[in-house]
C-alpha cells in the first residue's frame, strides 16, 4: 500500500566485498609468506639438513624435539624431567626453554618429518605468523592493507627476530605478541567473550613455546587496560 514514505535505497558499500573478508587479504598474507622464504634463505635449499645458525643452542631446540619424540614413546619418561641429562640424578627441564608445544606437535602432527625438517619448518612458519600477525593487529585499527603489509614487514623482518634465528628458536613465536593484542583490543572494545578466549590461548602458547613472551603479554595487558580505562574517564 502507499503510505508515502519511500523504502530506503540499499547502500553502494553493501554490494562491495567486506573489507574484512580473507580474499581482501590474500595478497598481502602471500607477499608475506614470500617474505618468509627470502628471510630465511637460504634454509629452504636446505630444508632436511641443516638448520639456521652456528654450532650453539640451536642444537640445543633440536634436542627438545628429539626428547619430545622420545618421552612419547616410553610411559616411564616424563617430558619435563629428563635421566638422560647430568646422569644418574637428571634434571628438571620446567625453567628450560623446552618448546614443548613445538615438540609435542613435532612428536605427532610432524611425526613423518625428521626433527631436523620440522625443526625447520616451525621456523619458516613462525616467521610468516609473527608478520601475519603484526598485519592483523595493525589492519584492525588502521584499517589499510598497505600499511598493514608494512608493520607485518617490520615485526616479521625486525632485527629482534633476526638475532633470535640464529639460534634462539622458542623466541620466534613472537606473533603471540601482536596476536594477543588484537584479541584483548577486541575483548575489551566488544565485551564479548570469544576475544578473551584467544587471549587466553595465545597465553597457553607463549606458556608453552617461550615462557618470556608471558611476562610480555601480561605487562601489555596491564598497561592497555590502564590506558583504555583513562581513556573512558
Amino acid at each position: 500500500p502507499a503510505s508515502g514514505v519511500r523504502s530506503p535505497e540499499p547502500r553502494a558499500e553493501s554490494l562491495e566485498p567486506r573489507a574484512t573478508g580473507i580474499r581482501v587479504h590474500a595478497m598481502p598474507l602471500v607477499l608475506l609468506a614470500a617474505m618468509s622464504i627470502v628471510w630465511t634463505w637460504p634454509l629452504a635449499l636446505h630444508f632436511r639438513d641443516h638448520i639456521p645458525g652456528f654450532p650453539g643452542d640451536n642444537f640445543s631446540f633440536l634436542w627438545n624435539l628429539w626428547w619430545m619424540r622420545k618421552a612419547l614413546s616410553a610411559p616411564e619418561l616424563a617430558f619435563f624431567h629428563s635421566n638422560y641429562l647430568f646422569s644418574p640424578f637428571g634434571v628438571d627441564l620446567v625453567n628450560h626453554p623446552h618448546t614443548a608445544l613445538q615438540g609435542y606437535v613435532s612428536a605427532t602432527a610432524l611425526a613423518g618429518l625428521t626433527v631436523i625438517e620440522a625443526e625447520n619448518l616451525y621456523i619458516i612458519i613462525s616467521v610468516f605468523l609473527n608478520a601475519a600477525c603484526a598485519y592483523a593487529l595493525a589492519f584492525d585499527i588502521v584499517r589499510d592493507r598497505r600499511l598493514g603489509l608494512l608493520a607485518g614487514i617490520a615485526f616479521g623482518g625486525s632485527p629482534y627476530v633476526a638475532a633470535h634465528l640464529l639460534g634462539h628458536f622458542d623466541l620466534l613465536t613472537a606473533w603471540v605478541i601482536p596476536l594477543f593484542a588484537l584479541f584483548l583490543r577486541r575483548a575489551l572494545q566488544s565485551g564479548r567473550i570469544m576475544p578473551a578466549v584467544g587471549c587466553g590461548v595465545c597465553v597457553a602458547v607463549a606458556a608453552y613455546s617461550a615462557y618470556y613472551h608471558v611476562v610480555y603479554l601480561g605487562v601489555f595487558a596491564f598497561a592497555y587496560s590502564i590506558a583504555g580505562w583513562h581513556a573512558v574517564r
